[in-house]
């Protein structure tokens, strides 16, 4: 639609789906409020908008992809009819802090990627993590509830945070999840992860201290390279005989090595 001077609108109170691209662009548009009847946001729906917040009535049971995608958003209130915050939601948004309800079981691809988001509340409901969900944002800390299942490729790429605790309920991780977190600096991994893909943690700068629960852990490749810092890798259960221990002591002198080139290059 042509909505370029469209600044304010009075949604119908038994209005029940908002269509496809319906407030596409609509940069002129700063605040909607959502009627409780309202049960669909198909995909793109406001998407481009100057939306600046928005309250997802608890009747809303379906949302589209990039339904809020690129918008103005500064907050939202996630309503407890949805289990699902579909993919790109509210990707490259300008939210700085969110809580995903109680209900909520998945957080689908790019939900919350390119966006300021400094702080989210992960509820207990919460199975999986979907691929790129939380890609280059400014997380200051994370804390995973130990109803995640699934962490997806690329899942926290670049964000903020120091310190990470990978639950035991997490038994499956995609490749890529932590890359370049650089002030990341202790990581504790879970009984539940018996393999760390390839790329894990690659080019965490800062990391120095990896505690792993899960006594016969395997590690894959490039897992911990261009970690300069890191030197102690560690079993919660110091009589254990993993049997990716040789490994393990390779990736210690593999990062090392990696230290000695950083500091050459630095000078």
């Amino acid at each position: 639609m042509n909505c370029s001077s469209l600044t304010n609108i009075e949604l119908p109170n038994k209005l029940t789906t908002i269509e496809r691209r319906a407030f596409i662009s609509c940069q002129g548009l700063e605040s909607i409020i959502l009627p409780e009847a309202l049960e669909t946001i198909e995909e793109e729906a406001f998407a481009g908008s100057g939306v600046t917040s928005v309250v997802i009535p608890n009747s809303v049971t379906q949302m589209g992809e990039y339904a809020f995608g690129g918008t103005e958003l500064l907050e939202v209130t996630i309503g407890t009819g949805l289990s699902r915050i579909s993919k790109g939601a509210f990707c490259n948004t300008k939210l700085k802090s969110v809580s995903i309800g109680k209900n909520i079981e998945y957080i689908d691809q790019e939900a919350f990627a390119y966006t300021p988001l400094e702080h989210v509340v992960l509820g207990e409901s919460v199975k999986a993590i979907g691929e790129e969900a939380f890609y280059y944002t400014n997380l200051k800390e994370l804390e995973i509830p130990n109803s995640v299942t699934h962490i997806g490729n690329s899942t926290f790429v670049g964000v903020d945070i120091s310190e990470l605790v990978i639950p035991d309920g997490v038994i499956d991780m995609g490749y890529g999840v932590f890359v370049r977190c650089d002030n990341l600096t202790n990581v504790t991994i879970g009984k539940g992860i018996s393999f760390v893909p390839y790329d894990t943690f690659s080019g965490c700068k800062n990391l120095k201290k990896v505690v792993l629960k899960n006594e016969a852990v395997e590690i894959g490749a490039g897992a911990f390279s261009q970690c300069p810092l890191l030197d102690e890798m560690e079993w919660e259960d110091p009589d254990s005989e993993p049997d990716c221990k040789e490994f393990n002591e390779f990736i210690i002198e593999y990062s090392l090595a990696f230290k000695a080139l950083y500091l050459l290059i630095s000078l």
